[in-house]
């Protein structure tokens, strides 16, 4: 989208529009953003079952705002080199403007494609609700155990604590100095 706003720099002539048109790019961006990380981030430590399900739900609507914005992005863009360039006679514009009418409509298609209900979108949120509730027993679940656990795990050896550490174990204290 930087790309865009980039292009339609060089065409706007006002720099307040300039002005305008970058920050609201980067602020309705920023906010999308801001919003699906703070969706995305506890989804995907699974802290609630609810952050999963409003990730399923926000993802699709995250996808269209930003394919709303491209489109109009490029709407815009389209409009000034036809109202700006080709109006003035400047014809070598109309091969690369209906170059750039299909490749947006190409994109767009794409876009759309991603989250039709026929699509890889549509069979997560299909498999998201016809998953079993979060349980104590959790071994049906693809995504593995919880980290909540209802009983506490059994006790190890002390000898066996070791190999479940990313760290090797210490022996003697010679070994420990050099750490």
């Amino acid at each position: 989208m930087q790309i865009l706003a980039n292009r339609l720099c060089l065409i706007v002539y006002s720099p307040a529009r300039q002005w305008w048109l970058r920050v609201s790019l980067f602020i309705s961006v920023g906010i999308i953003n801001i919003s699906f990380f703070v969706i995305a981030i506890p989804s995907r430590l699974h802290v609630n079952h609810t952050f999963v399900r409003a990730k399923n739900v926000w993802n699709p609507i995250e996808r269209s705002l930003l394919a709303v914005i491209d489109l109009c992005l490029n709407g815009y863009f389209m409009w000034l080199v036809k109202s700006k360039l080709v109006a003035y006679g400047l014809n070598h514009y109309k091969t690369i403007y209906r170059y750039n009418i299909v490749m947006i409509c190409f994109s767009m298609s794409l876009e759309v494609r991603r989250y039709h209900p026929t699509g890889r979108f549509a069979n997560n949120i299909q498999s998201a609700n016809t998953r079993p509730p979060f349980s104590p027993d959790s071994s049906h679940r693809p995504h593995g155990p919880s980290r909540r656990r209802s009983v506490t795990p059994p006790l190890l050896p002390k000898s066996s604590y070791h190999q479940y550490s990313r760290f090797p174990k210490v022996t003697s204290k010679s070994n420990a100095s050099l750490c």
